[in-house]
């Protein structure tokens, strides 16, 4: 009997899903059994599902004005998971200082819980190698295409880079992020009006439905899974902010600009020394950008004035829908 535990940061959106595959294929098998459930900090479904509340708002008060960019998906409801413990039997677990890389939550696991197998859905601190080596086998997922996509956002690094689909691959963790061997993979195409919610969101469920089932049959069966092969390259949180914080936004091509904001989401541009959280930009008539307005002239001399701030109008952004939303957060 393989004894699983499912490391998480959160039992909300994309991990959620994960969770929830897992349990269904191991409803089907009598040789594995969740037996934990780590999360970092405890999560009080109250609060999960106030913030599940506000986000389903706020898409659809950004679909009314982007009808283009209306997500294909519903996003998740999160689950209970001290409701879910008692039903399936399982524990949740809360690591010392949230850290699972902690020696007293190491030696938990491996003089009470005793597992055999990790699976890392969108866990966000790296195993050490001295918690590897309390499972005999330790698998992650990842939004990406390996070795091309390694490290963070890599669903918004391939939209960038102009891919015609991303990947996602299920593989066993070694001593590098994101290096060990690829058990499966698959991929979903990028259409024109693809956000990267819904990539993820797409990716994820193909996953959950199609592919955990036969990682554990891999697992279990022991087999090793194949090398990574091709060139590699680590995407940092560095990367993202450099690529996403615009401090002279007259020195890129409106192209870019709307290349970057197709990938990620959104841009944190300087414009008349004061920092706009961007969502959305449109061109407009030089004769338009009058003196006090917000707007800017791209490198290829287009004159540009940022439309949305975090996906909705200025106005309601800097009023009490802005502090209902994003708490103390400014554009």
């Amino acid at each position: 009997m393989h004894r699983v535990v499912i490391f998480c940061n959160s039992a909300s959106w994309v991990p959620s899903i994960l969770i929830r595959g897992t349990l269904a294929a191991l409803a089907s098998r009598d040789d594995l059994k969740l037996v934990a459930i780590c999360i970092p900090q405890p999560q009080p479904f109250a609060r999960m599902l106030w913030r599940h509340i506000r986000d389903r708002v706020f898409f659809f008060i950004r679909s009314l004005s982007e009808p283009a960019m209306m997500r294909r998906h519903t996003i998740p409801v999160p689950i209970n998971l001290n409701k879910w413990a008692r039903q399936f039997g399982f524990r949740v677990l809360i690591p010392l200082q949230g850290n699972i890389n902690h020696p007293d939550f190491i030696a938990r696991l491996r003089d009470e819980i005793q597992p055999t197998i990790a699976l890392s859905f969108y866990c966000l601190q790296k195993f050490s190698p001295n918690l590897r080596e309390v499972f005999s086998h330790a698998i992650n997922y990842h939004n990406g295409l390996l070795p091309g996509y390694r490290g963070l956002k890599a669903t918004a690094w391939s939209v960038y880079q102009g891919d015609k689909e991303t990947g996602f691959m299920f593989h066993r963790m070694s001593k590098e992020l994101d290096e060990g061997p690829i058990l499966v993979q698959g991929a979903v195409p990028v259409s024109p009006d693809s956000s990267t919610v819904d990539l993820d969101l797409e990716k994820v469920i193909a996953a959950a439905t199609n592919y955990i089932p036969h990682v554990l049959r891999m697992v279990v069966d022991g087999y090793p899974g194949e090398p990574q092969s091709g060139k590699g390259r680590c995407f940092s949180r560095a990367d993202y902010v450099a690529v996403t914080r615009i401090p002279d936004p007259s020195s890129l091509s409106i192209a870019e600009l709307t290349r970057r904001l197709r990938a990620f989401g959104g841009l944190r541009i300087r414009i008349a020394n004061r920092w706009h959280k961007a969502t959305k930009i449109r061109e407009i008539p030089e004769r338009f950008c009058e003196k006090g307005r917000c707007c800017f002239r791209t490198s290829d001399g287009v004159m540009v004035e940022p439309l949305r701030f975090r996906h909705l109008p200025y106005a309601l952004v800097r009023g009490w829908v802005r502090k209902w939303l994003f708490g103390k957060l400014t554009p």
